[in-house]
């Protein structure tokens, strides 16, 4: 009878050793997804430099954030430019492109990410 309780009591222990392996992974892969949705970083983007030559704007930008950043669209002084930019910057990377418009000095350039952040500056 001793070794049947013994049995019965290594099998119930085996269980449990099993849903802990189970349930433990499970509840920390859900408190990582969760945890990096709520402290997602933020897209930030930087400009380097915004160099106009003729009525043409080349601009450089810096990703400081450790995802991908997608450009969505450009305004000029307020007023939508393009919407289908499909520019990407590298996490902590820099990309360097030319806008869509024609601009002067003292033009008001927007650009404005997938995720709605916006980068403002004039142009030189």
């Amino acid at each position: 009878m001793d070794n049947q309780k013994w049995l019965t009591k290594k099998r119930i222990a085996a269980i449990v050793l099993m849903a802990v392996l189970v349930v433990i992974p499970a509840i920390l892969a859900t408190i990582s997804i969760l945890s990096y949705t709520i402290f997602a970083p933020e897209e930030v983007l930087m400009v380097e430099s915004a160099e106009l030559y003729g009525s043409k704007v080349w601009v450089c930008v810096r990703n400081t954030t450790t995802g991908t950043v997608f450009l969505a669209s450009e305004y000029k002084n307020g007023t939508l430019v393009t919407h289908t930019k499909t520019l990407s910057v590298p996490p902590r990377g820099r990309a360097r492109f030319m806008l869509s418009g024609a601009y002067a000095p003292g033009d008001q350039v927007k650009l404005v990410t997938r995720e709605g952040d916006q980068i403002i500056f004039e142009v030189q």
